[in-house]
């Protein structure tokens, strides 16, 4: 039959968007993953520092204690902002990975679509399908106002 070829692209374009979709998963498990791990030791952390500097102020060296609380106010901002790197940092990469598989598929994808198109107007009737000229040339006829 002749629309063998044809069904062969379609369910060769399905598989790929397949592997695509599986290598996106991928990547935001990952990021995920990181996140997780990230915010664990975030928490892990915040509650060392709670559980250190709850003593009350007593009577004696109290410039020393609240000193000493300044300085670990100053250590706590410290281990905020390397929590934000991080994410950013993870954020960033997630990001750079997904346009990078996005920029492959769309690539594929539309060299699968053309080959479709080519196979379709070589099978049909001559003059059935004017669009093929239009899809190679990245423009779509323009509609008549009515």
């Amino acid at each position: 039959m002749n629309s063998l070829p044809s069904v062969q692209q379609i369910t060769d374009t399905a598989n790929t968007s397949i592997q695509h979709f599986v290598a996106l998963a991928d990547i935001v498990l990952n990021a995920s993953e990181q996140l997780m791990g990230l915010n664990i030791e975030a928490a892990r952390s915040a509650c060392e520092f709670a559980s250190t500097n709850v003593a009350p102020l007593t009577g004696e060296d109290i410039k020393d204690q609240l000193s000493n609380r300044v300085t670990a106010s100053g250590e706590g901002f410290e281990k905020a902002a390397s929590y934000l790197r991080s994410v950013n940092e993870i954020c960033a990469r997630t990001q750079a990975d997904v346009a990078e598989v996005n920029a492959r598929h769309a690539s594929e994808y539309a060299q699968s679509v053309q080959s479709l198109l080519d196979t379709v107007t070589k099978l049909a009737p001559a003059g059935a399908f004017d669009f093929s000229s239009a899809a190679k040339a990245g423009k779509t006829p323009a509609r008549k106002s009515a």
